[in-house]
């Protein structure tokens, strides 16, 4: 009995499929292979000032932000670990060499040059440890500003103010040590006001034309309390919240109003 033609065809096509296996794809076919685990580095820090260890406590809790990028690519990835935890583990990261770079940033910016680490060897499921970092800070600034007796176009004859204490405290409300240089003005000599915190220095009444300047604060928040004497009475004071900002630079705030405090110097007696 002979097979017709397309019969025939058909028998030679499954004797085929049949010698590769049967399966419909080449013999030695293979399933590939996923990306191989990643791996991780740690790191650890200490902070200091140059002359002092401070804690993350003393900088208002910090952050520690990682950038990450492997060698060769044009961008990367970033990390970022609470400072109070002394510690940190990065993301799982494909095998090979990354640079790293590790800063300390506060609320008002970076609190230091930011360390860099070339190189990182990152292995398959492997975490590798970095040389414990010790943040040099420069958690200091200065601020400047003018003073004005709110409606008043002068502080001393205008306002009537014959003395002036000033005191800067943290954002805990803690009285902070401060000289506080004061420019001349245009009828007004330059000067010094020092708040050593354990005196209530009365000192000369500041004009609204005098820039006062004070520097080696602390970086953060911060409170500036003005008060405008006359005959020792309160007649004018306020409280001022202030951000102190980093890298020793020093901020502007401008004009700082001086409100009249009519509840224990009536206004009419104020200006006598």
């Amino acid at each position: 009995m002979q097979l017709r033609a397309p019969l025939a065809g058909l028998w030679l096509a499954l004797v085929a499929l049949a010698a590769c296996g049967g399966t419909g794809g080449p013999p030695d076919a293979r399933v590939i292979d996923g990306a191989p685990p990643g791996g991780t580095f740690s790191l650890t820090w200490t902070i200091h000032d140059g002359a002092t260890a401070l804690t993350c406590a003393d900088l208002a809790n910090p952050t520690v932000a990682v950038s990450i990028v492997e060698q060769g690519a044009g961008f990367g990835v970033s990390d970022v670990f609470s400072c109070s935890s002394n510690t940190g583990t990065s993301r799982a990261l494909a095998p090979g060499k990354y640079n790293v770079s590790i800063e300390l940033t506060g609320a008002t910016g970076a609190l230091g040059p930011a360390v860099a680490i070339q190189g990182v060897v990152i292995v398959t499921s492997t975490d590798t440890p970095l040389d414990p970092i010790d943040f040099m800070v420069m958690a200091q600034g200065g601020l400047s500003f003018t003073i004005a007796a709110a409606g008043q176009p002068s502080n001393c004859a205008g306002a009537g103010i014959d003395g002036m204490l000033l005191q800067m405290r943290d954002g805990a409300n803690t009285c902070v040590p401060a000289t506080f240089t004061i420019a001349a003005g245009a009828t007004t000599p330059a000067s010094t006001y020092v708040a050593d915190c354990a005196t209530a220095l009365v000192g000369p009444c500041i004009e609204q034309d005098q820039k006062v300047t004070v520097t080696g604060l602390r970086s953060g928040a911060a409170r500036l309390v003005i008060t405008g004497q006359q005959a020792g009475l309160a007649c004018w004071s306020g409280v001022h919240f202030l951000t102190v900002p980093t890298m020793s630079t020093v901020r502007d705030y401008g004009a700082l109003t001086l409100p009249h405090n009519n509840a224990v110097c009536p206004l009419a007696d104020a200006m006598m």
